[in-house]
């Protein structure tokens, strides 16, 4: 099959576009890696969030861990002394802790013998026996740490309590100091001041409770997420990193998790996809469009170069036909200074 003969203005449009096509295979490899980059450095950003929550999430156990062993030292069990140690109490916690956190000390099988800012006729008689910090510190022998329960003196409040057993004169454990903390007291701990808005920070126990959300506090804070498969990978190794959609809210994030290592929690920060590729999408919009004016121009250049070019020869052409055809008399209009001008 025989091509057709290009005229001058397509062999420029041709020569044109290949010269411009390297560039565009460059300006497109160049996209393709500054993507990559850029999900790079949010998956490092997010991960680099993640270990400082957590860090700071064992300075706040630790804190709280120190306290109850201030207080073992100090409160009165055997036998009790409820004044003396609801003022023992009270000075410790206000130097050792914050105002969202209460310390107490309650007797093994029996009632409150001790609490920081008791108001008077507080009622004390309520048991922790079912709690599993109090439980778990009895059995243990060691300081222990609960799961994300419900206030009983204010069932709209949700804390996480802290215990430590006391031995009495025998050597057994006679009393549990323990320490009450407002979940949304977290907040401070959880703060991500250098995430991108919209950005998620959550701390979840080992048993699949949240023990703290950034968002929607209300309906999440202490929800059973055991269930989810995102739950599963991120209890499975100490860290790691995954971009998935949230089982939550359905958003896909690229998370972060690292696990805390007083507590049995772990930290997940979350970075909307979307969000964390904002920029580059910006950046890559602007190259794409500085990419086309050029194109654009590139081929109106041509066009108007490819037109310079052909009008003489068209014209010369016209009238070397109309001298052959026996018109002597004709004469060129073109009167280009060329080489193709007289």
């Amino acid at each position: 099959m025989r091509l057709p003969r290009l005229g001058i203005r397509a062999r420029l449009t041709l020569l044109t576009l290949a010269l411009l096509t390297p560039m565009v295979a460059i300006a497109a490899w160049h996209f393709s890696e500054e993507r990559a980059d850029s999900r790079s450095r949010a998956e490092e950003r997010t991960r680099d969030v993640a270990r400082l929550i957590a860090s700071r999430a064992d300075e706040f156990v630790r804190r709280t861990e120190m306290s109850l062993e201030a207080a073992a030292l100090l409160v009165r069990v055997d036998p009790p002394d409820m004044r003396y140690n609801d003022s023992v109490l009270t000075a410790l916690g206000d130097r050792m802790l914050g105002t969202d956190e209460m310390l107490e000390v309650h007797r093994v099988g029996g009632g409150n013998i001790g609490a920081s800012h008791a108001p008077p006729g507080a009622r004390r008689n309520f048991s922790i026996d079912d709690r599993r910090y109090y439980v778990d510190a009895l059995r243990t022998g060691n300081f222990a740490i609960g799961e994300p329960v419900r206030s009983r003196p204010d069932s709209t409040v949700w804390i996480v309590g802290f215990g430590l057993p006391i031995r009495g004169r025998s050597g057994k454990f006679v009393a549990v100091v323990h320490a009450s903390a407002l979940l949304d007291s977290l907040r401070y701990v959880a703060e991500a001041g250098t995430l991108p808005p919209g950005s998620v920070v959550q701390v979840v126990d080992r048993g699949g409770r949240m023990v703290f959300s950034s968002v929607n506090p209300r309906t999440i804070v202490g929800s059973d997420v055991s269930r989810f498969s995102s739950f599963r990978q991120i209890t499975s190794a100490p860290h790691g990193i995954m971009t998935s959609p949230s089982e939550l809210d359905g958003v896909t994030r690229i998370r972060a998790w690292e696990r805390v290592g007083r507590a049995p929690w772990f930290v997940v920060v979350g970075i909307a996809s979307s969000q964390a590729m904002a920029q580059q999408a910006a950046r890559s919009r602007g190259e794409l469009i500085a990419i086309a004016i050029t194109l654009v121009l590139a081929l109106l250049v041509v066009a108007l170069v490819a037109g310079r070019i052909s009008r003489p020869v068209i014209a010369l052409t016209a009238d070397a036909q109309a001298i052959d055809g026996g018109d002597l008399a004709r004469r060129s209009s073109v009167t280009s200074t060329s080489e193709l001008g007289t």
